[in-house]
């Protein structure tokens, strides 16, 4: 079984490279995918059973003007609240950001978490 799935993601097409590590790299298969211009929930997912893709981690590589990465301090809380917390802290920034030019009236937000040893740690 491949071990990793790579994914260089642009506006119009993905490009993918599935692949097996060990002493050596060994490619299993690469393929590039079209973006929908209205794409549905499922479509990624579909794309890459079509190709049978079977790896279980991926790694996505994106253009810099879509990602915003941003660390975020949050206080002390039980993890339960950290959900709660995440949301209200990305609720903010994203209210701010859609203010500024060059942000889409509507952009979506993809939020991710990591929750460290000594206190948790926000990307959005």
């Amino acid at each position: 079984m491949p071990d990793v799935l790579a994914i260089h993601w642009d506006k119009k097409r993905l490009r993918v490279v599935e692949a097996s590590i060990g002493a050596s790299v060994r490619i299993v298969q690469s393929f590039a995918v079209e973006v929908p211009e209205l794409p549905k929930s499922t479509w990624l997912r579909d794309a890459l059973r079509r190709q049978g893709t079977t790896a279980r981690q991926v790694i996505v590589c994106l253009p810099r003007d879509e990602a915003i990465l941003r660390q975020l301090e949050l206080p002390d809380a039980p993890d339960d609240e950290l959900p709660s917390l995440v949301y209200f802290q990305a609720r903010e920034f994203r209210q701010s950001s859609a203010r500024k030019p060059g942000i889409p009236k509507g952009a979506g937000f993809v939020l991710f978490y990591v929750v460290g040893e000594s206190q948790p740690e926000l990307w959005i």
